[in-house]
């Protein structure tokens, strides 16, 4: 079983640091485990703010898989991000395929 995360992204207001916080979210956003023996292929598009102090609110989730979708909204808050952002409430929005094969 071969199992990827991609992610890619780009802030909505100044592209700067878009390679950390694509490189943090790779590094902690794992195949949930209900999901690691299904066929997944899903993209998930995810649009979160980054406060002062490194934390991450999550704003939107489009994805079709409801699993997916709940581990997002789990997951990205959790994620320390301090350091990464140039402004407060900084807007970032990040495409996550999620694949199974």
């Amino acid at each position: 079983m071969i199992i990827t995360i991609m992610v890619t992204g780009s802030l909505l207001a100044n592209a700067g640091n878009g390679k950390q916080i694509n490189s943090l979210l790779s590094k902690h956003l794992r195949i949930p485990a209900q999901l690691k023996e299904s066929k997944l292929n899903e993209n998930v598009n995810v649009m979160f703010q980054v406060d002062e102090n490194g934390k991450a609110t999550v704003m939107n989730v489009e994805t079709h898989n409801l699993d997916l979708k709940h581990y997002i909204l789990e997951q990205i808050p959790k994620i320390e991000f301090r350091g990464v952002n140039e402004k407060p409430e900084e807007t970032y929005v990040v495409d996550i395929s999620f694949k199974v094969l």
